[in-house]
């Protein structure tokens, strides 16, 4: 392995599974030598995830890997290397796609792949495949994963709105594919949304030069921005924290845009607190015995859907951001009394 090339790894994620599979598949036809590693973590209830491997014209093998710790993202980190060593290690693999699961998040398994990767696996680019038409109403999606079949864990608590969010930030790469439905509108959303991605149509021959283009793990994990838990510090607690870097810290419109410190810089952002105020009221009187307790224990979790709001004001004109909150606010208040 010490005289053998490191083996090229594209990551290709995100929850718009149709456009994924699309997207490996146009690398995989385009890319000679190409191999697909995919998880499917749909099994996880049997206490199982099942691996696929394959290439342009077939399948290469498939197998079933225990969870780990009740959790299948946890058992997909322990068999996602040596899977990769071993296509690494045949010397017949080009480029090894892994293909995320849709939910899984691209940040931990690019991780895994730069720290245990060793000299054996050179993690080359991160993608997320994109329908353009689909992106404004996975934002606003509310559902817990769990809802919607598709979490990751027992205990996975997060949402399709903000797990969406998260694909789109990480990427460097948006693999954009065709569809009828999208309009000018929803591709300058994403625009705006990540300014800094890369958009590639999924048919394009840039496509496969992109997957060799290079990524760095550490720069996509700026530690200028806090964590997105971290909602109670103010946005410039980020730029005088002291960190340095060598590259300089991204402008407003370029940050983490779904992260609750900044929802002050986004424009029609006292629009927006204007319209959710009138909301908690509108909570409370759904239900008599309503507790204020109860609501208060539920604030931070209400604020992430609030979060999603922010975004869509970001790109529509003031009516249809107005619309949309009612609309999305309503409904978030009805949710945050069933889950108290």
């Amino acid at each position: 392995m010490q005289n053998q090339p490191r083996l090229p790894v594209v990551i290709v994620g995100g929850l718009h599974s149709d456009a994924r599979k699309e997207v490996v598949e146009r690398l995989l036809r385009t890319v000679p030598g190409s191999v697909a590693l995919h998880h499917d973590l749909a099994s996880a209830a049997d206490g199982t995830l099942r691996r696929l491997v394959r290439d342009s014209s077939r399948q290469l093998s498939c197998g079933d890997a225990p969870l780990v710790n009740d959790c299948a993202c946890c058992a997909l980190r322990e068999d996602l290397v040596p899977e990769l060593e071993r296509l690494a290690a045949d010397g017949l693999t080009r480029l090894a796609i892994v293909e995320l699961w849709d939910s899984v998040e691209p940040k931990a398994m690019a991780e895994v792949v730069v720290t245990h990767g060793g000299d054996a696996l050179d993690l080359t680019n991160v993608m997320t495949a994109v329908d353009p038409a689909l992106v404004l109403p996975y934002l606003a999606n509310g559902d817990d994963l769990a809802e919607v079949g598709l979490a990751a864990a027992t205990t996975d608590q997060r949402t399709v709105g903000d797990t969406w969010a998260r694909q789109l930030e990480y990427a460097p790469v948006l693999a954009l594919v065709d569809s009828e439905e999208a309009d000018d509108k929803d591709r300058a959303l994403l625009a705006q949304l990540h300014p800094t991605a890369h958009q590639v149509p999924a048919g394009s021959g840039e496509l496969a030069q992109l997957a060799f283009a290079g990524f760095d793990v550490e720069r996509s994990t700026d530690p200028s921005f806090p964590s997105a838990t971290s909602t109670s510090a103010p946005a410039e607690a980020a730029t005088n924290s002291g960190a340095t870097k060598a590259a300089s810290p991204k402008s407003d419109t370029e940050r983490c845009f779904h992260r609750a410190e900044y929802l002050q810089q986004i424009p029609q952002a006292s629009l927006t607190h204007q319209l959710l105020y009138p909301y908690r009221a509108d909570a409370e009187s759904v239900h008599s015995q309503f507790d204020l307790s109860l609501w208060n224990r539920r604030k931070i979790a209400y604020g992430v859907e609030r979060q999603k709001i922010f975004v869509l004001g970001f790109a529509l004109s003031q009516n249809a951001t107005s619309h949309q909150i009612h609309l999305e606010a309503r409904s978030n208040a009805q949710r945050a009394l069933r889950m108290a």
